[in-house]
């Protein structure tokens, strides 16, 4: 069994070079079968919580391929996240509570397992992400999300979605991410539309209201609602395929990666470390 020692970075944040990061790792390690694959940590001194759901995307589509996964030299402070959040219970590596009540846990769903999800935002996600949301904008939000959960479904036909979260309580900062490895919003999209629209393009058009791939169906309200409701409030980033999507405050970001992730990461990053606002219009079914 050949064995593979890839190094971590020193830093894996919420931001651009994060998801370069791990686009990279997704396309050097996507053909690996039958090797034994260490990620190394030697000089990795933070690791964004949120991001465990990326990387656990990458490590079960390594055990897939039959390979042998592990790690070494995870500093005090990371391993300590691992233990909180559940990604090394996952991995019967360990566990502990948390008692700062900071994380948002590591799940695997099933995509039809759409009451689990559900439970999982009702319980362990909404009350962190703290937005200025009236009670029909709170239930909005969550069908949102849902939306997203449901996209990986009749989409992108994957058969798992990934979810973590970290709450930071100095910043006042919350981050979560969603990820499944199937179809690109890209290769929908172009499906869709018939033409060769590039993915960060793609991404832009499925943020926008009433836009969806759904066959004969309703839909496009998922990340357009996310989209309006983190404009004053945090931040919205979304990888697919080699496209690159970011909406910061007021301003949107695209940009074509180097690498391709082969399938869709939603990562939102609610800010209420000072004065919060909700501009949303009302939106209802």
């Amino acid at each position: 069994m050949k064995v593979i020692n890839y190094e971590m970075p020193v830093r894996i944040e919420n931001h651009y070079l994060g998801f370069l990061f791990f686009s990279k790792m997704y396309e050097e390690l996507k053909c690996c079968k039958n090797n034994h694959i260490i990620f190394d940590f030697t000089r990795t001194t933070w690791f964004e919580a949120n991001f465990v759901a990326v990387w656990a995307s990458i490590v079960e589509l390594l055990k897939y391929n039959n390979c042998k996964v592990s790690v070494k030299n995870v500093g005090k402070k990371i391993k300590e996240i691992f233990l909180k959040n559940g990604f090394y219970e996952k991995y019967k590596i360990g566990s502990t509570v948390d008692t700062y009540n900071s994380t948002i846990p590591f799940r695997i769903f099933n995509t039809n397992d759409e009451e689990g999800f559900t439970e999982y935002l009702n319980e362990e996600v909404l009350p962190k992400i703290n937005l200025p949301l009236n009670s029909k904008q709170k239930k909005l939000f969550k069908k949102c999300l849902q939306e997203v959960f449901e996209n990986t479904r009749i989409h992108a036909s994957s058969e798992y979605v990934f979810a973590c979260g970290q709450y930071f309580h100095k910043k006042r900062k919350v981050a979560f991410t969603l990820v499944d490895l199937g179809k690109t919003i890209g290769e929908n999209v172009r499906s869709k539309l018939g033409d060769k629209i590039i993915d960060e393009k793609a991404i832009n058009w499925s943020t926008e209201f009433g836009n969806t791939t759904k066959p004969g169906k309703d839909g496009g309200i998922g990340l357009y609602f996310l989209k309006e409701q983190l404009n004053n409030n945090g931040v919205l980033s979304i990888v697919s395929g080699n496209g690159y999507w970011e909406q910061n405050m007021n301003s949107i970001d695209l940009k074509q990666m180097k690498y391709k992730f082969g399938g869709t990461i939603v990562n939102i990053v609610s800010d209420w470390s000072k004065e919060v606002k909700s501009e949303v219009s009302e939106i209802w079914f």
